[in-house]
């Protein structure tokens, strides 16, 4: 159900045969709820639709595009799968049923899929968990570059923190760059509009920091930030309780196994891996590198600006810093630029790395960890005053 403002869509997987039967009697309700909205041009919907199932089509669009809970935040929308079985598909007169079941799944901006046995009934509700899981539940609201002189004047890069849940703890998330328009629309890389009027991102949208070769969309974990991070790269915590830079790596000998969330009697070779994960170092992949970011549900981007150079001429350049939390710990640090990553470092706070083992293992703990989730603020020491 749609309970929160951080959800934007729920699904409704629809088992059928395709041939309704004995439901005339919500025609009349579904047409009170679509007398108002506008169809698409060129589509079979109609305000006065009748018969059996004969408004499943228009239902499956009202839900899909127009908010279904007017007492929370947002835009909250409910998607429409459709999985259709227990006939013979090459039967040319079961063709009527095919095309009903699809149309509804189209308009309900969802996917058909046949099954008429276990294996196929299996496989189409493991791609339809795994297509609505692919959609980012939310994205907070974005950061806004601003002219470190004029708080008015906006600079025009916007920054996304996304996320997509899971079945267990480890929930993936990530950074993206985008632009804000002379006319305010959130453009890609492309230049072309990036959020579609649902207020998902487009699927053919590609991200800045993404690779030419790529689109990202509404994927969570194609693309940027998370796809351009660097193992063993300037991950630090800090251990005392004294103010001071950020020196202290992350390693089997600065960090013990109970500080890190093991327990003294874990193996040696456990107490590495964890090490190994927080640095962003993988077996798995062929260069070595975890290119991962954790969830930053509550964790707003902010966005530092700080002067730079003076040129000949006496002007200050604006060297941006936008900052982002993760729930397995992680405070990162990139480069407000949405021309060009850098990635200066990240920071895990020692009372978080206990957090690790939970990311690490995961996928079999239903209980969920939270690290950095809430505002971020910034000081201004202001020397000059």
């Amino acid at each position: 159900p749609l309970t929160s403002a951080c959800q934007t869509s729920s699904t409704i997987v629809l088992f059928t045969d395709g041939d309704p039967y004995y439901d005339t009697d919500a025609n009349s309700k579904i047409q009170s709820m679509i007398k108002d909205i506008t169809f698409p041009n060129n589509s079979d919907l109609s305000h006065n639709c009748s018969g059996d199932g004969g408004c499943a089509e228009e239902l499956a669009y009202y839900l899909a595009n127009f908010d279904q809970n007017d007492e929370l935040e947002g835009k909250q929308v409910i998607r429409t799968y459709v999985i259709g079985g227990f006939f013979d598909e090459t039967d040319s007169n079961n063709n009527d049923a095919i095309e009903y079941m699809e149309a509804i799944a189209k308009y309900g901006d969802g996917e058909y899929y046949s099954a008429s046995n276990y294996a196929d009934i299996v496989s189409a509700l493991k791609l339809t968990l795994e297509d609505t899981a692919d959609t980012p539940v939310t994205f907070v609201a974005p950061a806004v570059s601003a002219n470190s002189y004029n708080s008015l004047e906006h600079l025009d890069q916007l920054y996304y923190a996304m996320f997509v849940p899971d079945s267990g703890n480890d929930w993936s998330g990530n950074l993206k760059a985008y632009r804000l328009s002379s006319d305010g629309i959130v453009v890609d890389a492309k230049n072309e509009s990036a959020i579609l009027e649902n207020g998902s991102f487009s699927p053919s949208s590609r991200s800045y920091w993404t690779d030419d070769s790529i689109t990202d969309g509404h994927d969570v974990v194609i693309g940027g930030a998370a796809s351009l991070l660097t193992a063993n790269y300037n991950v630090y915590t800090h251990l005392t309780t004294t103010s001071g830079a950020l020196t202290t790596l992350l390693t089997t000998e600065t960090i013990s196994k109970t500080l890190i969330g093991l327990d003294n009697s874990d193996s040696d070779a456990d107490h590495k891996h964890m090490i190994d994960w927080v640095n962003r170092i993988s077996s798995e992949t062929t260069d070595g590198t975890r290119r991962e970011m954790e969830d930053p549900i509550h964790s707003r981007p902010l966005i530092v600006t700080y002067n730079g150079e003076i040129d000949g001429d006496g002007h200050t350049s604006q060297e941006g810093v936008v900052f982002v939390g993760t729930n397995s710990g992680y405070l990162h640090a990139f480069k407000a630029d949405h021309d060009e990553y850098v990635e200066y470092f990240s920071y895990i706070p020692q009372e978080l790395l206990a957090n690790v083992p939970t990311y690490v293992n995961g996928s079999t703990l239903a209980d969920k960890t939270y690290g950095i989730d809430g505002p971020i603020n910034y000081w201004h020491d202001d020397i000059n005053k």
